[in-house]
C-alpha cells in the first residue's frame, strides 16, 4: 500500500463512523480541501462524510492549517486521539500477514501523527521555533552541508555560536537556546558492524576477513 492508500484506511475505520459533520460544515469541509495537498475530491469522498472530515482534519494537522472553527479543533483532538490506537493495530495486522513495506508505511503514518508533519519535510521541522523558510536559509547558508536533524547535530557539534548565527535573523536568543537545547538532549547511537566469512575454517576466515571485511561507524542520531 501507498503512503495515500494507508491514510484512507485510518481515515475509514469504524472509530470515526460518528465524527460530527454539522450543519454548512461540508461547505467548509469543501474550503479546507483546497488546501490541503492531498486532493479528496479526485478519490470521490463526499464532503458531507464523517471519513472524509478525517482525512481533512489530518491532512491540516500534517500541514499545521489553520481550522475554519474552534469546532474542528475539539473535533482534531478527537480524532488524533483515537488515532494512534487505530495505527498500532494496522501495524499488528499489516507485521502479522508479513507486509514489510506497509508496515514501515503505517509506522512512517504514526510518526507524522505524533510530530504533526509530513514525512516528505525537513526533518529540521521538528524542532521548536524552526518554520520551513527557516529551514531553507539554513540548507543554504551551509551550502547545503545540513538539510535533516542529523545533519544539523553534526554540524553544531555542540558549538552554540554556529547554530544561533543562522537563527538570529529570524528569532530571539530565547528561542535559540531552546533550540539548542532540544539538540544536545537528543540521543547519540554509535554501531560497529563487520561481516565475518563463516563458511571457511578459522584459518581462511582471517585471510578472508582481512582482505574482504568491511567494516563501519554509523552515527546514528534519534530523535
Amino acid at each position: 500500500m501507498t503512503a495515500e492508500e494507508v491514510l484512507s484506511v485510518l481515515c475509514y475505520a469504524n472509530e470515526y463512523d460518528q465524527l460530527p459533520v454539522r450543519h454548512n460544515e461540508d461547505l467548509m469541509n469543501a474550503d479546507l480541501a483546497k488546501e490541503c495537498p492531498i486532493n479528496v475530491e479526485e478519490k470521490c469522498m463526499p464532503m458531507e462524510s464523517p471519513h472524509t472530515k478525517a482525512h481533512l482534519l489530518l491532512q491540516a494537522h500534517f500541514s499545521r492549517l489553520q481550522l475554519p472553527c474552534s469546532d474542528y479543533y475539539t473535533d482534531l483532538k478527537s480524532v488524533l486521539d483515537q488515532a494512534i490506537r487505530i495505527i498500532q493495530a494496522m501495524i499488528d495486522v499489516a507485521a502479522e500477514a508479513g507486509w514489510l513495506a506497509t508496515t514501515v508505511r503505517i509506522q512512517t503514518l504514526l510518526q507524522m501523527v505524533v510530530q504533526g508533519r509530513w514525512v516528505s519535510e525537513s526533518s529540521l521541522l521538528c524542532l521548536p521555533h524552526i518554520e520551513p523558510f527557516m529551514a531553507r536559509r539554513i540548507e543554504s547558508s551551509t551550502k547545503h552541508q545540513v538539510e535533516c536533524l542529523p545533519e544539523l547535530i553534526a554540524y553544531c557539534g555542540g558549538n552554540y555560536e554556529k547554530l544561533a548565527r543562522h537563527l538570529r535573523p529570524d528569532v530571539e536568543e530565547s528561542s535559540i537556546e531552546a533550540v539548542f537545547q532540544v539538540l544536545e538532549r537528543l540521543p547519540r547511537l554509535s554501531i560497529n558492524a563487520s561481516l565475518l566469512n563463516c563458511n571457511s575454517n578459522e584459518e581462511d576466515a582471517q585471510i578472508h576477513t582481512s582482505a574482504a571485511i568491511k567494516s563501519h561507524k554509523i552515527e546514528l542520531n534519534l530523535g
